[in-house]
């Protein structure tokens, strides 16, 4: 496979549910086609929120969003 949105079989997903007062995690697997939550981020201030999120990134390196 090529292109951008080319996937690793077994790659790490993060997804993000954005709401008013929090954002939702989950954290997905493609090769087993599976995802669960992973925690909830409180998103009244943006300060907070972005440095959660790039923790997040860091800590588990995802190959896709």
């Amino acid at each position: 496979m090529s292109g951008a949105c080319a996937t690793k079989p077994d790659a790490t997903v993060l997804a993000f549910d954005f709401g008013t007062r929090r954002i939702g995690v989950a954290i997905g697997n493609t090769l087993t086609r599976t995802a669960r939550p992973l925690r909830t981020i409180d998103a009244t201030n943006a300060g907070v929120r972005f440095a959660s999120i790039a923790a997040l990134l860091d800590e588990w390196l995802p190959e896709q969003l």
